[in-house]
């Protein structure tokens, strides 16, 4: 198993970042490799997310569940069925600073655990996956960059 794991703090409150990450449904608006993104199964704390990711020719589809609590700003993932052995992403927001507009700071701890049975797609997806945590945090950061300007503009 491979763990890669990302530490980063962001202009950006505790819950404007765990809102975010959990809005699985608009992922294939603003993450570069997710081309579909669906969730179903909805309940209080969890829901199942569906996503098709690719690059050039190569698509896979993976569905997972998603487990939060918005007490402790925890967001969990684990893979149902798909294309790896393992897949588990875990995020966990910390308030930093606590203020009105600008002044908010939280700070993001991601880790994603996988395992690729499949030697072609190990390949394939070693290179990206070893550097997709950093990715990944950079694209919601990205992502509540452009949600805050929309929404002063």
């Amino acid at each position: 198993m491979a763990i890669h794991k990302e530490l980063r703090i962001v202009p950006f409150s505790a819950k404007e970042m765990f809102d975010l990450v959990k809005d699985v449904s608009n992922y294939s608006k603003f993450l570069p490799w997710v081309e579909e993104s669906k969730i179903y199964n909805i309940s209080n704390n969890q829901f199942d997310a569906d996503l098709v990711v690719g690059a050039s020719a190569f698509k896979q589809k993976y569905s997972s569940r998603v487990t939060f609590d918005e007490e402790k700003w925890i967001i969990t993932s684990d893979l149902i069925e798909g294309p790896f052995k393992h897949l588990r992403n875990e995020w966990h927001f910390k308030s930093v600073i606590e203020g009105e507009g600008n002044d908010s700071q939280c700070e993001i701890s991601f880790s994603l655990d996988f395992e690729i049975d499949n030697m072609i797609l190990k390949t394939i997806l070693a290179p990206f996956l070893s550097n997709a945590a950093k990715l990944m945090i950079e694209a919601f950061e990205k992502r509540a960059v452009d949600l805050k300007n929309k929404k002063i503009n």
